[in-house]
């Protein structure tokens, strides 16, 4: 067969013509576009992602003033219940305040290795200050003293305690050591 014959019989039949053109044509465009589809699902999926982030945020954004306000107000209680190691008279009148609240007597008092200020200052944002303690007093005001500590204004962890009664034996007087450390700011 001849290029002429061949001519003769696509004119014979122009719609066999037509179909074999768009047969190769859409194989050749799905063969192009086939390894593209994966990459536009791919994106499509990325933005529709982004797209559901950003109306999360939209929507919790809705009160985010509030909030702000909320937690600036709770950042500035925090500060004003944090002491300063360096400070130690007034770090020490507090225990004293407490002595003469709950009637107990304090027998000694120190503050514990107060931490040094450093290059990385910036870094710590709150210290533990270490104390030292004993008191003695009758049991209510002893139980009274822990209590207030406790609940007092200064954030405060007891380390351990302990309670023994008093050298005197007719005494009802108990002595209390105690170790606890105050939340502070260098």
């Amino acid at each position: 067969m001849n290029l002429n014959v061949l001519i003769a019989k696509f004119r014979e039949h122009p719609v066999i013509l037509v179909c074999a053109v768009l047969s190769i044509g859409l194989a050749a465009a799905i063969f192009v576009r086939g390894g593209t589809l994966a990459d536009v699902r791919r994106d499509l999926d990325r933005v529709s992602a982004e797209g559901e982030r950003i109306d999360e945020n939209i929507k919790n954004s809705s009160n985010l003033s509030r909030h702000l306000d909320s937690l600036r107000s709770i950042t500035q209680d925090v500060d004003t219940r944090l002491i300063r190691p360096s400070e130690l008279a007034r770090n020490l009148q507090y225990f004293y305040r407490l002595e003469s609240e709950t009637g107990v007597r304090i027998a000694s008092l120190d503050q514990r290795g107060v931490p040094a200020a450093g290059d990385n200052e910036d870094e710590r944002v709150y210290v533990s200050v270490p104390y030292e303690m004993s008191v003695e007093g009758e049991f209510r005001d002893i139980i009274s003293f822990i209590h207030t500590i406790e609940n007092g204004v200064h954030f405060v962890r007891i380390r351990n305690f302990e309670i023994i009664r008093a050298r005197q034996t007719e005494s009802t007087l108990l002595s209390l050591a105690i170790r606890l450390e105050l939340l502070g700011r260098p």
